[in-house]
């Protein structure tokens, strides 16, 4: 409010006296032209270093904000291990192979901290049951990305939102015991085992890290490059095709084994990655799947496809069901399929 009034008072007022003053000097012969023309001169210069000087108290407040929440994200009341690592199963590796208990949702609503209240979720109601495979779809802004987020821990939850085999949970819990494979694969400038063996939770051997490239079919291409495994990927993995580095991203996936795996639009970035999709069916094996896709056609073998829209639950079914329906996932499909139903479609 200090700078913002200053910067009023300087527009005007001084600047609207100082030029009628100088003026007045001018026209009455006590200024000279080259006087009066310096005086405008220092008076822009004077001016561009207020307005400067405003600009940046208010980007270090804007940056101090972001410091502020970045803090609060890291440290503030987030706990850094999980207190209660029994709860989910699959945080063992005896347990790792097995699909966990009934996931629930009871009446999940969120909204982010900055948007003014305004509900992302309202009032999600979602049982998924151990071993099935859902797919998430909806227009953008619908939600889809939150509730990922929601599931992987960004932001706190209500202990009762969540239940696992009917007892209450934090999202925090439930998160570990969860695998994630991202749209946007995040690599490392570091070695191919680097990247393969990050994030997870015990030392892994060679064997084993071989063992999940084969099952995400990278193991090929990783033997044929430079210094096989300790080959150096490049900043954000530049030296990688695309698919190359989905693969990575699953073969991180197949190494720290969780029961329940998110793909998060996995294969859009990928015009047609036959080797990325067989990767991901043998990955999702025995696993409670979460798959959140734009490109419908991904989705097709999904047990149940939920449709989001504006962040509730509109329509829910398999593939065959929703088009029946005539309904939002049936108006999506035919926009997709450029208004046409192909025999799968109905």
């Amino acid at each position: 409010m200090f700078w913002a009034s200053m910067s009023l008072v300087v527009r005007y007022l001084v600047w609207p006296v100082s030029i009628l003053l100088n003026l007045h000097l001018y026209l009455t012969g006590q200024l000279s032209l080259a006087q009066f023309t310096t005086f405008l001169s220092v008076l822009v210069m004077f001016s561009d270093f207020i307005w400067g000087t405003v600009w940046e108290i208010a980007q270090l407040n804007l940056r101090l904000a972001r410091v502020e929440e970045a803090y609060r994200y890291l440290f503030a009341g987030r706990p850094i291990a999980v207190d209660q690592p029994v709860e989910l199963p699959g945080t063992t590796p005896a347990a790792a192979s097995r699909a966990p208990g009934r996931l629930e949702f009871c009446g999940l609503s969120f909204a982010y901290p900055e948007n003014d209240g305004r509900p992302v979720l309202a009032g999600i109601d979602l049982t998924i049951e151990p071993g099935e495979k859902i797919g998430v779809v909806g227009r953008s802004g619908s939600g889809k990305t939150t509730l990922i987020k929601l599931l992987l821990g960004y932001y706190p939850l209500a202990m009762e939102t969540v239940r696992m085999d009917g007892r209450p949970t934090s999202n925090y819990a439930l998160a570990a015991g969860i695998s994630y494979v991202p749209q946007d694969t995040a690599l490392f400038h570091r070695s191919i085992r680097d990247n393969i063996t990050y994030g997870t939770a015990v030392a892994a051997t060679q064997e084993q890290i071989e063992s999940a490239a084969r099952r995400a079919h990278a193991h090929g291409f990783i033997s044929q490059a430079p210094e096989g495994y300790d080959t150096i990927v490049g900043e954000r993995g530049i030296k990688l095709s695309t698919g190359q580095r989905q693969r990575i991203a699953i073969a991180r996936a197949f190494l720290d084994a969780k029961p329940i795996l998110i793909l998060d639009e996995a294969t859009s970035a990928l015009d047609s990655e036959v080797l990325v999709q067989h990767a991901l069916e043998e990955l999702w094996r025995d696993k409670t799947v979460i798959a959140v896709a734009h490109r419908l056609s991904t989705l097709l073998n999904m047990d149940r496809i939920i449709v989001l829209d504006e962040g509730v639950i509109v329509e829910q079914g398999s593939h065959r069901e929703l088009l029946d329906r005539h309904g939002k996932y049936r108006a999506l499909w035919r926009r997709q399929s450029g208004g046409t139903l192909s025999v799968d479609g109905g």
